[in-house]
């Protein structure tokens, strides 16, 4: 469950509040999830930025990637099985709550300050590196304003960057 939810968090960009339950529960439920052989598709029912309660749609699809989202989440899926409730739960029912997850980063990385939004923040980097344009990021991340630049940390060596020009 953790290994699956971790993956979708950090490949689809999303808040910890739109896949675990908070106190006003607005996370992901089993009936939000459709399994098909090349994607998983996802109804967020709430984003911050969706301030209506339309929600979002959202995919996860099969890729080369070695954190294998798809794998992960369909895994889980057959595991989990289809009795209603949150998506992510653990064997006794308890959803997965925010502080679970940044339970489960503080103790695999013990020495850095890491929290639930740290798997945002490290892929809209990542992402930032490899080149992806900014509309797609923003698209990505659900973000409408530039409020995803403070994500894309900028490594120390490209810091130096703009004073060695002049």
């Amino acid at each position: 469950m953790l290994w699956s939810a971790v993956t979708l968090a950090f490949h689809r960009l999303l808040r910890v509040n739109e896949y675990t339950f908070t106190a006003r529960g607005a996370g992901l439920e089993y009936s939000d999830a459709t399994m098909y052989p090349d994607r998983v598709e996802l109804r967020l029912r709430v984003t911050k930025t969706s301030q209506y309660g339309s929600g979002q749609d959202i995919s996860v699809r099969r890729t080369g990637s070695p954190t294998r989202p798809h794998t992960a989440a369909a895994s889980y899926l057959a595991a989990r099985g289809s009795a209603p409730g949150p998506l992510y739960r653990y064997d006794d029912g308890t959803p997965l709550k925010p502080h679970n997850i940044n339970r489960l980063l503080q103790t695999a990385l013990p020495n850095k300050d890491v929290r639930s939004h740290s798997l945002r923040r490290g892929a809209a980097t990542l992402a930032g590196k490899a080149g992806v344009p900014e509309y797609v990021l923003k698209t990505a991340g659900r973000w409408q304003s530039s409020a995803y630049l403070r994500y894309v940390r900028t490594p120390v060596a490209y810091r130096a960057l703009p004073a060695a020009l002049f």
